[in-house]
């Protein structure tokens, strides 16, 4: 065993963390809604006339229309993990951080806290994806794509940032019309754009922009806040997302995603329980942990599973920008 792991006077202990993905908001954004069952069903209701019009006193009154109703079923995907403490592994190693020897229970404590943080890891990735339309399994497979499932192509505003001449300010509008127009009759509060880092240096040098965001950014300053609080300019808040996957950006080189923030429909996660006995049609819960005793009380085997799916139904809310200009062709 590595002598590093022995018990011994306490020396530093330094962890290197995984770099934390998505955006801390995305939790309150995403109304979590829980099941009895491994699939989610939602219905909508269109409304086919919304004005009543004017009638004659005294005249036939129209009659009232209903309107059309439609429904989409989603697989709620399952995201164990496992994972095994031996006591034989414990023996003669100090407790993380401490002088004091290791204990086959704080083990088992620590590794399940281990596993849940990798699946918190992979639900702020899918959140993160899932504010663009998509869902990604950890291989990079599509699990769901919301614009394919709703028979939407994705909204797209091309920012130009490369010419000094753009309206930016129309250029905001444009993505707040298309969000609107997504949205149909719900209310939002705000709009949210997480860029990345090209984008956002091209955003803020463009020489429409620049001044409005170096009056904002010594005015954060003031207040003692940073710049990664957002920059917000013609009714947009941009926002840097310089989060990865390992080597590959959450969100790609000169774009970003614009996304309504306040809605109540828009976005929600639905949880499915635990394949357990004791769970069988049971109202979920977010997270689920189990331990057996291995054979002769040797150790312990864990379980860990939570069994979540990120929800967009009104992908037509979600628009991308892009800092370069409109294609030929397009």
């Amino acid at each position: 065993m590595d002598p590093i792991f022995s018990t011994q006077e306490l020396s530093a202990a330094i962890s290197s963390l995984p770099t934390r993905i998505g955006n801390p908001g995305d939790v309150e954004l995403f109304r979590p809604i829980s099941g009895t069952t491994k699939s989610f069903d939602i219905e909508f209701y269109a409304e086919n006339s919304i004005l009543v019009p004017t009638t004659a006193w005294g005249g036939v009154a129209p009659k009232n229309s209903s309107g059309v109703r439609t429904a989409e079923s989603f697989a709620i995907p399952h995201m164990p993990l496992e994972d095994v403490v031996l006591a034989s592994d414990v023996m003669g190693v100090r407790a993380f951080g401490s002088t004091q020897a290791e204990t086959v229970q704080g083990k088992v404590l620590d590794k399940l806290q281990s596993m849940k943080n990798k699946i918190d890891a992979t639900l702020a990735y899918r959140r993160s994806k899932a504010k663009q339309g998509v869902i990604l399994d950890a291989n990079g497979a599509t699990i769901v794509d919301y614009n394919a499932r709703f028979g939407v192509q994705q909204q797209v505003v091309y920012f130009d940032l490369g010419t000094g001449t753009t309206n930016v300010l129309a250029k905001c509008q444009d993505v707040i019309d298309l969000i609107e127009d997504g949205l149909g009759q719900e209310i939002y509060t705000s709009i949210e754009v997480e860029v990345d880092r090209t984008f956002y240096d091209a955003l803020t040098i463009h020489k429409n922009v620049k001044e409005v965001f170096l009056g904002w950014s010594a005015a954060e300053q003031k207040l003692g806040r940073s710049n990664t609080s957002g920059f917000e300019f013609g009714g947009l808040k941009f926002i840097v997302n310089r989060n990865k996957v390992g080597a590959t950006p959450v969100i790609a080189s000169n774009t970003g995603h614009a996304y309504p923030r306040g809605t109540q429909d828009v976005f929600m996660t639905a949880l499915a329980p635990a394949d357990f006995n004791e769970t069988v049609n049971t109202l979920a819960l977010p997270y689920y942990a189990k331990q057996r005793t291995l054979d002769y009380d040797r150790g312990f085997g864990l379980h860990v599973q939570a069994n979540q799916l990120p929800i967009v139904a009104k992908p037509k809310a979600l628009v991308k920008v892009i800092g370069t200009a409109v294609p030929t062709g397009t």
